[in-house]
């Protein structure tokens, strides 16, 4: 498993809410074409020897520098929610590194130490390695995503990722309410579809032999699934909306995190309006 946990498809753990989660968070509303936000990318490293060892937090951030002022507000809110930090500690990008490279560094010398107190062997580097990268934007919407991968002792690392897309014009959350009510029923042939795909599977019945069976229901009469959404919520990549499951969430480790990956156009009837109405 490659460690930087990347997404599978080149789109990308608690969920980024937070300023951009409500209405128009002071974002102006306006014009059917929004000024670009300017990212730069930002990295920071920190870390500390223990056994002969150096254990580590890394962090890189695309992180916005120029554009609409009420925009970049909204996505520094976005930015330290994430990361449980105030939105001083996001004022601009070196700080924001920094800030959450040692808060996590703080992490990774608890578990050293514990594991040291405890007796267990540590006979491998610990560390933190987290990534926000912008994924996406045109005219209308913005989508980040945050990933990364730890490794804190044990058998193996474990990656996480999620994503938001904002609207530009006002800086909603879009992924909060990007389906209609009941519309991931609908929707279930296509995940199936997305998921056979996705685990380079050829159908139904082989996709039902690597999924966890707790949550997940197969019907051989109809060879249909019914699988349960994802806890992440969903985010828009170019004409496509992504919809990723963390590790271990219906799937084996080894599966990494399974990815649903649904084009705007196949699945317009089942979006909120006003999401659909900025692809049209």
């Amino acid at each position: 498993m490659n460690k930087s946990f990347a997404f599978s498809l080149m789109f990308g753990a608690a969920i980024l809410t937070g300023c951009a989660g409500g209405g128009n968070n002071g974002a102006t509303q306006n014009s059917e074409k929004a000024e670009p936000i300017k990212f730069q990318q930002f990295k920071d490293s920190v870390g500390f020897v223990e056994n002969n060892l150096s254990h580590y937090s890394t962090v890189t951030a695309d992180f916005p520098v120029s554009g609409p002022e009420a925009l970049l507000n909204v996505l520094k809110g976005i930015y330290a929610e994430r990361y449980q930090l105030s939105i001083d500690d996001a004022k601009d990008g070196q700080t924001f590194v920094n800030k959450v490279a040692t808060s996590k560094l703080g992490r990774v010398q608890k578990f050293v130490k514990d594991d040291i107190a405890d007796e267990v062997p540590i006979q491998m580097e610990y560390y933190i390695e987290s990534n926000i990268t912008k994924l996406f934007e045109n005219d209308k919407v913005i989508t980040v995503s945050a990933s990364g991968y730890d490794f804190l002792g044990g058998v193996h690392g474990q990656g996480y990722g999620s994503g938001v897309t904002i609207r530009k014009s006002d800086g909603k959350n879009l992924s909060q309410n990007m389906l209609k009510a009941g519309a991931w029923d609908q929707l279930q042939d296509k995940v199936a579809a997305s998921l056979c795909k996705f685990l380079e599977v050829e159908n139904n019945k082989e996709l039902y032999e690597i999924l966890f069976k707790e949550n997940i229901k197969f019907d051989e009469a109809t060879n249909t699934l019914t699988i349960p959404a994802p806890q992440n919520q969903p985010f828009i990549v170019n004409d496509t909306v992504v919809f990723l499951y963390g590790a271990y969430e219906i799937a084996p480790y080894a599966v990494g995190m399974p990815e649903v990956a649904l084009p705007i156009k196949d699945i317009e009837a089942q979006l909120n309006p006003e999401v659909a109405e900025l692809f049209k």
